[in-house]
């Protein structure tokens, strides 16, 4: 039988220029994790964060404030409800973000990560945060999306019936 997953063990956050990396058993990681998740003036941005945020909340006891997940800025824009930083990195950037699936599926709760790790990890971080930088660019490029219609009415079928 498995370790108990006692949830999120790696909080990573990113600019266009560098990635923070921070181990949620570390009580000053914590602390710093605390700080900026639940402070309005920073932005958060990521794809498919209510997962994270539920988690987050229940380890470390913080609301988060000033989140944009980027899979409903997708989801305006015609894509899936949820389009992913791989495919967000390709449309907007125009790069190939590879995500390899041993990493991901690595132990994240050992105490000192492996090259690979933290490696994939800024990466992973940083990815939004690039996305995040030209997306206006990339949104004003865009057609415009369709307003939603409600589905005309179909008009009656025709009365077949022969009575005479």
């Amino acid at each position: 039988m498995g370790a108990k997953d006692t949830g999120t063990h790696l909080v990573q956050f990113a600019t266009v220029d560098a990635a923070w990396l921070l181990q949620t058993s570390h009580p000053l990681a914590q602390a710093i994790t605390r700080e900026v998740l639940g402070n309005p003036k920073i932005a958060k941005v990521g794809f498919g964060l209510d997962n994270d945020r539920s988690q987050l909340q229940g380890r470390l006891n913080v609301e988060m404030q000033n989140v944009l997940d980027l899979d409903r800025v997708f989801k305006r824009h015609g894509f899936g409800s949820s389009t992913g930083v791989r495919a967000a990195v390709a449309l907007v950037l125009g790069q190939s973000l590879r995500k390899s699936k041993r990493v991901t599926t690595s132990n994240w709760s050992n105490p000192r990560l492996t090259e690979s790790q933290c490696r994939y990890a800024a990466n992973d971080a940083h990815a939004p945060a690039a996305v995040f930088a030209q997306l206006g660019d990339w949104e004003a490029r865009q057609p415009p999306v369709p307003a939603h219609r409600p589905p005309r009415p179909r008009p009656a079928a025709p009365d077949v019936s022969t009575r005479n």
